[in-house]
């Protein structure tokens, strides 16, 4: 009798096996290249009865956060969503900053301290290197001036340019930065005339302190200034959003 019980018993676990599904794959946490949040920008609105242009924060940031991938995170400087990033690209950092209806977007893109021979320019076009302060072997411009190193794109709809904030020069609009990087400036002005870029680096789109219809264009341009890493894997296919095909 015994025998017949450790029998059913097999069975009955060998059964409770077989009707018990696996464990799911564990969810990649990365945000790859091909995933749809960077495809669906569209935030950008002329409302029908007013000709007035608004930015949708809202979507954008439901669009990263509902990913899955990124998460809030706070800065020194406000609220920040960070994604983690295939390789060669490290972490994404977006925010819309100001309540107004035409706030400043802040996008930046971080690459892999090993990364080498970054090229943006077939998507971007070239770029000007300037710098300032300790960052730039340069003395510095306040007590507690950091400095920075930054390659300007100067063929980009959102252009880099140096804008005087409390008579202090800051990069703004669309740049390469690399203030941590330890190359001096004359040799990053070298790597500039290539192309070519070894990291430490940022690639950054700060519209915080823009004109109102610079900030407008920013957004427009989010699309194209997500191309670099869009492209980082040569088999993805993505489709284009409908503001890239026209």
């Amino acid at each position: 009798m015994n025998r017949i019980w450790t029998i059913c018993a097999l069975c009955l676990c060998c059964g409770c096996q077989l009707l018990t599904p696996p464990d799911p794959p564990l969810e990649d946490p990365i945000l790859r290249p091909d995933a749809y949040a960077w495809l669906e920008f569209d935030i950008v609105q002329e409302y029908e009865y007013i000709d007035v242009p608004r930015i949708d924060c809202n979507k954008i940031e439901s669009l990263l956060s509902g990913s899955g991938r990124c998460v809030p995170v706070h800065k020194a400087f406000g609220k920040l969503y960070e994604c983690p990033l295939e390789s060669p690209a490290s972490r994404f950092y977006f925010a819309c900053f100001s309540d107004t209806e035409l706030p400043a977007v802040y996008a930046r893109f971080e690459f892999e301290p090993n990364a080498k021979d970054i090229d943006f320019s077939p998507h971007l076009g070239p770029c000007r290197m300037a710098g300032a302060g300790p960052a730039a072997g340069q003395p510095p411009r306040y007590s507690t001036d950091v400095g920075f190193k930054a390659c300007l794109f100067t063929d980009f709809s959102t252009p880099g340019k140096l804008l005087d904030i409390d008579n202090t020069q800051i990069p703004a609009g669309a740049f390469i930065d690399f203030t941590d990087n330890p190359e001096s400036l004359e040799a990053l002005t070298t790597q500039a005339a290539t192309q070519k870029f070894h990291a430490p680096l940022a690639l950054v789109m700060d519209a915080r302190y823009l004109s109102k219809d610079e900030r407008i264009q920013a957004f427009k341009d989010l699309g194209a200034f997500f191309k670099p890493y869009r492209s980082l894997n040569p088999e993805l296919h993505i489709k284009p959003t409908e503001a890239e095909s026209k």
